[in-house]
């Protein structure tokens, strides 16, 4: 989507290059774990992990609630979590460019990458609710 969008608006180089990188930076992030023959996202006791992006596990005293976000014809798994700013903190930098430069998609510091597994988003963001307002109880 935003490679896309990148290349068509090229007309105004700014906000084409923006897109372009962007959509450059998640295709790079959902591409890469796909060579990885163990599963990608971890919910277990600790709590949740995205093996593609090193920033977990996230408690899960630390989350509020798990959504979809739907970019072009992929999912992501976006999770709201009580101090997002040591989350930001533990980003990594292409992770930090990409919601710096994508903006308009608000994009929580904790977010999960579903492409190519066995489970859909919907049912991870199932499981993530369920589990996390467990732990509140």
């Amino acid at each position: 989507m935003f490679s896309g969008a990148g290349l068509l608006l090229l007309q105004h180089p700014v906000a084409g290059w923006v897109a372009l990188v962007a959509g450059a930076g998640l295709l790079w992030l959902t591409a890469r774990p796909a060579y990885s023959t163990r599963d990608r996202i971890v919910l277990d006791d600790n709590g949740v992990t995205d093996l593609a992006t090193p920033i977990g596990p996230v408690p899960w005293s630390d989350i509020i609630r798990a959504e979809t976000r739907t970019l072009s014809t992929s999912s992501l798994v976006v999770v709201e979590v009580t101090n997002p700013a040591y989350w930001e903190a533990r980003l990594p930098e292409s992770l930090r460019r990409i919601r710096q430069l994508a903006t308009d998609l608000d994009l929580p510091p904790v977010m999960l990458l579903t492409p190519r597994l066995d489970i859909s988003a919907e049912e991870i963001v199932r499981l993530i609710n369920q589990r996390a307002q467990g732990s509140r109880r």
